[in-house]
């Protein structure tokens, strides 16, 4: 499939570089306006939507659902960027629509999709309204047990596996210290180093580490090695990743960043000659993340150069007709700019955010694809929503329910 298939052309490519001295440069004059009106005009939108019970109370799920959408209400209400526009509290609103968390029930043991993030915002919303229903954290924890175990049908991706338990363990340390469990988080990574390991002998591969999702191996931060191999760099303080960081992990970070294909992309799954996927889920907009970590970790240009090649990808095919979410959208693909203007400090990858951010306050007078969750953090507005407030505070954006300082 071409690559324009699936992406708009970036209006931006046309424009003679710019050179910037300040940040102040890179910043338009209208820009914080723009992003303020627009916020404001679709949080009125989502809250219509929420009143009117046109969002399914069913899904609970950070990924598509109310508890995502509450993340995004609870940003936007502790940013101040509304606060005189507002006519309710955002955090009363998040607190309403998460309260009820705990009668729905999802197979998944992960942040994104399972009842471990759903229950964290449950107790993140309480707390925000003085409220606290901490002991709800306790389940948390609780729901670990079965992932510190080999066997079974339990993967180690992130949307459904015990990466994606990590990062709910992550985060929850973060806003509750109390109930940061670092010897949970140490026995998972334990689990998922013997997983990779002992599956690449298995399945006799030069390759230090192997993971599968449903029988394919994918590459992408959702299901694939940029999201374990993330995490387990994140976590390289602890015993259990200590033990390869070295040899094994490091071998096979050397392993990962050769698959970057010439576009500087990275295949959906290993095995694929396809180059069309410039998503967080799957391609160059997670992977960089990943190779940014490799570089602080081990210090090799490799990493850093590759991580840049993401950057270059993302510019030319970033501007997804898919829409503007962060799963498979542009504001998703904005984050690979972020992350490397941090990383360098070189304002032309602040600049690229900045021109993704505009594409993103203008996607109204765009045609794009409606999303199946249109309102939700993963695929819909709040996700746009949740990209721009962190526009206003670039210096510490992450992409959300994932990458963490």
């Amino acid at each position: 499939m071409p690559f324009d298939e699936r992406s708009f052309d970036n209006p931006f490519l046309k424009e003679k570089p710019i050179s910037f001295s300040s940040k102040a440069e890179v910043i338009p004059p209208n820009f914080a306006k723009k992003v303020e009106d627009f916020l404001f005009d679709k949080v009125q939108i989502i809250l219509e939507q929420l009143r009117d019970g046109n969002i399914s109370s069913k899904d609970v799920s950070v990924y598509t659902g109310l508890s995502g959408i509450a993340l995004m209400l609870m940003k936007l209400q502790n940013s101040g960027i509304l606060k005189n526009r507002l006519s309710e509290n955002l955090h009363d609103v998040a607190f309403k629509i998460t309260k009820h968390n705990d009668s729905r029930k999802s197979s998944a043991c992960t942040f994104l999709c399972g009842d471990p993030g759903s229950m964290f915002v449950k107790v993140l919303a309480a707390d925000e309204v003085k409220k606290g229903q901490r002991g709800d954290l306790k389940r948390v924890i609780d729901a670990g047990e079965v992932l510190t175990r080999q066997g079974g049908k339990i993967y180690d991706e992130y949307l459904y596996g015990r990466a994606g338990y990590l990062g709910c363990l992550v985060f929850m340390g973060k806003h509750f210290p109390d109930f940061k469990d670092e010897a949970l988080m140490d026995q998972i990574c334990k689990v998922m180093i013997e997983s990779g390991i002992s599956g690449a002998k298995h399945n006799r591969l030069k390759q230090p580490m192997y993971y599968e999702w449903h029988e394919s191996e994918y590459v992408g931060g959702a299901h694939g090695y940029a999201g374990i191999f993330y995490y387990l760099l994140k976590l390289k303080h602890l015993p259990s990743v200590q033990q390869v960081l070295q040899k094994e992990l490091r071998d096979a970070l050397y392993w990962f960043v050769s698959l970057q294909t010439s576009s500087g992309n990275y295949p959906s799954s290993i095995g694929s000659q396809s180059d069309k996927l410039v998503h967080w889920c799957h391609g160059a907009p997670s992977a960089v993340f990943t190779l940014i970590e490799a570089y602080k970790v081990y210090g090799d240009e490799k990493f850093k150069e590759a991580a840049i090649n993401c950057g270059e990808c993302g510019w030319k095919r970033g501007f997804l007709k898919k829409g503007f979410g962060i799963c498979h959208g542009t504001a998703g693909n904005a984050y690979t700019f972020i992350a490397l203007y941090q990383l360098t400090r070189d304002l032309s990858h602040l600049h690229r955010a900045v021109c993704f951010a505009q594409l993103c306050v203008d996607m109204d007078r765009v045609e794009h694809r409606t999303a199946d969750r249109p309102y939700s953090l993963f695929e819909g507005l709040a996700g746009t929503m949740y990209f721009l407030i962190d526009m206003m505070d670039v210096e510490n954006a992450t992409f959300p329910c994932y990458q963490f300082h």
